[in-house]
């Protein structure tokens, strides 16, 4: 389900102009950025025990070549 998820949002980002954006962080980066943000509000952060996989997308249906590099 969730490589439908992100293949649509992608193919709709495309559709509309916008180019695929590149990883800003890793996962490890951003679950510290999340975590380290519900602390500053003051949320309480859930104990995180997530499974992490990959998740392949074949962009191709809209756009140029270029608009995913």
């Amino acid at each position: 389900m969730i490589r439908e998820a992100i293949t649509f949002h992608l193919e709709d980002m495309a559709e509309n102009g916008e180019p695929a954006p590149l990883p800003q962080m890793s996962v490890g980066e951003a679950m510290a950025y999340h975590i380290e943000s519900l602390s500053q509000a003051g949320e309480d952060v859930p104990d995180l025990e997530t499974t992490f996989g990959t998740v392949e997308v074949e962009l191709t249906t809209v756009g140029s070549p270029a608009m995913y590099a």
